[in-house]
C-alpha cells in the first residue's frame, strides 16, 4: 500500500446552523486518482478549501505530506501550498493577461525557459504554441479549461485538485478534459483529489471513488466496487433516482 498523502481525520466544519462537514475522514494515497461525488451542496468544495487552507475547520486535522494544514502559517502554509496545482470549476484565468502569463503565473525562471514551458504545457493539453498570445476572452470553454489544465501542471505538483473539471462543457469536450486529466496527472505522478458530481468524468479518471453525503463519507470504492455496491444512498446518486434514502434540499436549505 502507498502512503498517505492527504489525511482527513474528524474534520468538522459549519457555517451558522448549517453543518456541511461533520466529523469527516478520508485518506488519500500518494499516486491514486481519488474522485468526491457528492450533490450540488453536499460539502466537496467545503472540503477542498479546508484542505488548501482557505477555511479553517472548527475541530479536525487535516494532514498533507504529514504537515498539518488546520491552523498552518508562515513557512508550513507554503511547504502545502507549493506541493499543489489546482483546475478551477470556472478555469479561472486572469482576464487581463495572455494564455502564457496565465500558464506560467508565479513561476520564477528567465523568460526563454518559461516560454519553453509554456509550450511544453499547452502541447501537453492539446493545443498549439500560437495559443500562447491569446487571452481568455479569445478562446472557447473547453479551450479555457485546457489552459487552466496547463497552468496547474506547470510547475509539476506532486498533488493536483480539479474543482468540477467538466461543468458547463458537451459531452465530447467533457471526454476531451476527462482524457487529459488522465494523462496529465500519469506523466508527473500526481496524486489526484476530484470533486464532481460527473458520474461518467468519474468513471474515467479515478482508481477510488467516494460518496459524500451530509457532511460525511458514507462510501469508498473502486470504479468496479461502484457498479455492484448495494449501498442504496450510492445506488440513487449513480441511477440519478428522485425516489431513495438522498433528502432532496428544502427552499430554506438550497
Amino acid at each position: 500500500m502507498s502512503k498517505v498523502k492527504i489525511s482527513l481525520h474528524n474534520v468538522c466544519k459549519a457555517f451558522g446552523p448549517k453543518v456541511v462537514l461533520d466529523d469527516c475522514n478520508l485518506d488519500i494515497y500518494e499516486g491514486e486518482s481519488l474522485v468526491i461525488l457528492g450533490a450540488s451542496g453536499s460539502g466537496k468544495s467545503v472540503m477542498l478549501k479546508c484542505i488548501l487552507g482557505l477555511i479553517t475547520p472548527e475541530q479536525g486535522s487535516i494532514l498533507v505530506d504529514g504537515l498539518e494544514s488546520v491552523h498552518a502559517n508562515g513557512s508550513t502554509r507554503v511547504q502545502i501550498i507549493r506541493k499543489i496545482g489546482m483546475l478551477f470549476q470556472g478555469a479561472a484565468l486572469f482576464d487581463s493577461m495572455n494564455v502564457a502569463d496565465n500558464i506560467v503565473f508565479g513561476l520564477k525562471r528567465d523568460k526563454t525557459t518559461l516560454m519553453q514551458l509554456v509550450y511544453d504545457k499547452l502541447a501537453q493539453v492539446g493545443l498549439t504554441k500560437d495559443v500562447a498570445n491569446l487571452f481568455p476572452s479569445d478562446l472557447s470553454g473547453g479551450m479555457q479549461k485546457r489552459v487552466g489544465l496547463a497552468r496547474a501542471i506547470a510547475s509539476r505538483p506532486e498533488i493536483l485538485f480539479f474543482d468540477e473539471p467538466t461543468t458547463g462543457l458537451d459531452p465530447i469536450m467533457s471526454d476531451v478534459i476527462n482524457k487529459l486529466i488522465v494523462s496529465c496527472v500519469k506523466n508527473i505522478g500526481a496524486t489526484a483529489l476530484t470533486i464532481t458530481h460527473d458520474i461518467a468524468s468519474a468513471r474515467k479518471i479515478a482508481d477510488r471513488i467516494a460518496m459524500l453525503y451530509q457532511g460525511k463519507i458514507i462510501w469508498i470504492g473502486t470504479v468496479k466496487e461502484l457498479d455492484k455496491t448495494d449501498n442504496p444512498y450510492v445506488r440513487q446518486f449513480i441511477q440519478g433516482s428522485s425516489e431513495g434514502p438522498i433528502k432532496l434540499p428544502t427552499i430554506e436549505e438550497s
